[in-house]
């Protein structure tokens, strides 16, 4: 995982991961608030079976001067907004049937863009942030995005979340960038919680 060339954690910021991993950084989960960026895929691809390869040389995010060290990025890919449209066999079949799902492209040149931005966080309304299904070829071994996000950096990732109100919003007032809060459950040594969130624009 890239945290090993560098011995540092939450993407090369902080040095000791004992500041911020074990048992007393992590008895409560708190109320985090920053500056998000919405990148807008929904519309460009079809959103089931497809991958999200926006990280090359020539893409508009790659070039995108606006992200900032810090700032968690959220991806709107339409899955959920596809999936309101499936009816209950559909849906149904969705748990059982190993289709693909649009996602970020699990691959070395992903994590290395994202490893460049120092986010903080990164965010999408898929199931997983990533490509399902998870068996891509990262750094030499199969593994998924989220083992060397959570694992090997320490950076949190948010998953179906519904923006199919705010994308619209954002939108019409020509911006991309937005305030949100995110107040998890209140458990001891918790790993993962509904986020609870709220976009203030």
């Amino acid at each position: 995982m890239f945290c090993v060339y560098t011995y540092q954690w939450y993407n090369d910021l902080i040095a000791d991961y004992e500041d911020v991993i074990g048992p007393k950084p992590t008895e409560a989960l708190g109320l985090q608030y920053v500056r998000y960026c919405l990148t807008l895929r929904a519309g460009w691809t079809p959103p089931i079976r497809h991958l999200i390869r926006s990280l090359t040389s020539k893409s508009p995010l790659t070039n995108w001067a606006g992200l900032q060290p810090g700032d968690m990025l959220i991806v709107r890919t339409g899955w959920v907004r596809q999936y309101n449209t499936l009816n209950i066999t559909e849906r149904a079949l969705l748990r059982v049937q190993n289709w693909p799902y649009v996602g970020l492209e699990a691959s070395d040149r992903t994590l290395r863009w994202l490893w460049g931005k120092k986010l903080s966080l990164i965010g999408a309304d898929n199931p997983a942030v990533e490509s399902i299904s998870f068996s891509a070829n990262i750094l030499g071994d199969i593994r998924n995005l989220r083992q060397v996000f959570i694992g090997g950096w320490g950076m949190s990732i948010v998953e179906f979340l519904y923006l199919e109100e705010l994308a619209p919003a954002l939108h019409s007032r020509n911006r991309w960038n937005f305030f949100m809060t995110i107040q998890n459950l209140n458990v001891v040594s918790g790993i993962a919680s509904p986020p609870n969130a709220l976009a203030i624009l």
